[in-house]
């Protein structure tokens, strides 16, 4: 299986995501994405930016907690990639109206706040180019726009900047490298997946793509357009 690292150089070409010597944070889930790109910052300090300093955090959220057995795996995974591992505790804020809005709100409060505490450059997640038309479809259906994730993006008075480095690889090519380097995801499907609007459009763009073999490359240049980007 070839290396993700040209795709990963194309894109840090064009919009300046990481640099030698920065400090970075890498989110956690358990899944594949999350897991493939701590490999590919590890094979990237190997290979190029030998003063990256690394280390993941995952968030542990009682609802949906990855059972212990989960994150003793992946701990181990880290470790052969020489990353440290956190867990940071978080709590919804009320246990009747969780779902999944809150539970992304308070995994990325309790990550902005360990970023900005520990003086980190960047926080980077995993999301993919699926993720990257799905997005801008979501906001198509509910918003009226295309806007979509970006590779770079500044918050909170630019004190906490994400980085998106697998943003321009599709989750086919995430998966398949997983499997070349026997990665296996420690996280099965959230129990709140069946409420979440995202997998109704994955079944739409699954839909569309039957009546139109060309409708994703499509989407991708109109999201594109819409957010002035080249992923």
């Amino acid at each position: 299986m070839a290396s993700l690292l040209p795709q990963f150089f194309k894109l840090n070409s064009k919009y300046d995501l990481v640099a030698d010597g920065q400090k970075v944070l890498m989110a956690v889930s358990g899944g594949i994405d999350s897991l493939v790109l701590c490999r590919l910052f590890s094979e990237l300090r190997r290979a190029e930016f030998k003063r990256l300093d690394l280390q993941a955090a995952y968030v542990r959220i009682a609802p949906v907690a990855l059972p212990d057995e989960s994150v003793i795996r992946i701990n181990e995974l880290l470790n052969r990639w020489e990353i440290p591992f956190i867990i940071l505790d978080g709590e919804p804020a009320s246990v009747n109206e969780f779902d999944c809005y809150t539970c992304a709100r308070e995994r990325r409060k309790q990550l902005f706040r360990f970023v900005d505490e520990n003086k980190y450059d960047s926080l980077a997640f995993g999301h993919n180019l699926d993720d990257y038309f799905e997005t801008g479809l979501l906001n198509l259906l509910f918003n009226g726009s295309l806007e979509s994730l970006r590779p770079v993006q500044k918050l909170c008075d630019s004190k906490i900047r994400i980085i998106r480095p697998l943003l321009g690889i599709s989750k086919k090519h995430i998966k398949a490298n997983g499997r070349a380097y026997e990665i296996e995801p420690a996280a099965g499907i959230c129990k709140l997946a069946p409420e979440n609007k995202r997998e109704n459009v994955r079944q739409m763009i699954r839909e569309f793509s039957r009546i139109n073999r060309n409708f994703r490359s499509n989407l991708r240049r109109a999201v594109n357009h819409w957010n002035q980007l080249e992923i």
